[in-house]
């Protein structure tokens, strides 16, 4: 399907479709996530994909506010990577990463991690400001030190044995790899600010 490049963009596009199995959905979600990082446009063809772009961004933004969607997590991903892409337009940044940080204001723990991830391929595409690019880097390098301090111990006795429970351990497994995965993205993307790459 990736190699596909415009005609499996436009399946996809139709897999996306409310009547579809939600299954269905949030693997067409994933697959477009990939495919727009992978895709190789050929010559005379831009304007073409450049329409795609911006109708895979139309759809899956509507799709967002979709507060039931079984794949939001994967959704929100996509929009990230989706927007980061060279041929979407300058102002889908805006709209998608206000979409992002709304979605980290959710209780929902399962979101933060792909949205962080959105987020990062955001920063590190090859349009990104230099705000977006500080701002993102600022949130992770937030995300990094609040994760030591949320670590804690408590050391009890169980039938005789000492026993050592760690809570908060979760973050280092779910978010951890996402965090330091969207520093190195942003870090080696060509424009960085030297000052912030330093920082990362």
């Amino acid at each position: 399907v990736l190699r596909m490049g415009l005609p499996a963009l436009e399946v996809l596009m139709g897999r996306l479709a409310p009547g579809r199995a939600a299954g269905e959905r949030v693997r067409a979600v994933r697959l477009i996530g990939e495919l727009v990082q992978t895709i190789k446009v050929p010559q005379g063809q831009i304007a073409g994909f450049q329409q795609a772009v911006t109708d895979v961004l139309r759809l899956l933004q509507s799709m967002a506010l979709e507060r039931d969607f079984s794949g939001r997590a994967e959704l929100l991903c996509t929009l990230g990577k989706v927007a980061a892409n060279p041929l979407a337009a300058r102002e889908a940044d805006t709209v998608v990463m206000r979409t992002l940080h709304e979605a980290l204001k959710s209780a929902d723990a399962m979101l933060m991690p792909r949205v962080i991830e959105g987020l990062s391929y955001i920063a590190a595409s090859r349009r990104a400001q230099a705000d977006t690019i500080v701002s993102t880097a600022g949130l992770l390098h937030r995300l990094l030190n609040d994760m030591v301090l949320d670590l804690s111990s408590e050391s009890k006795q169980v039938n005789g044995e000492s026993v050592i429970e760690i809570t908060g351990v979760e973050k280092f497994t779910a978010i951890l790899p996402v965090v330091l995965k969207g520093i190195g993205r942003i870090a080696s993307s060509a424009n960085c600010p030297p000052l912030t790459r330093q920082e990362l």
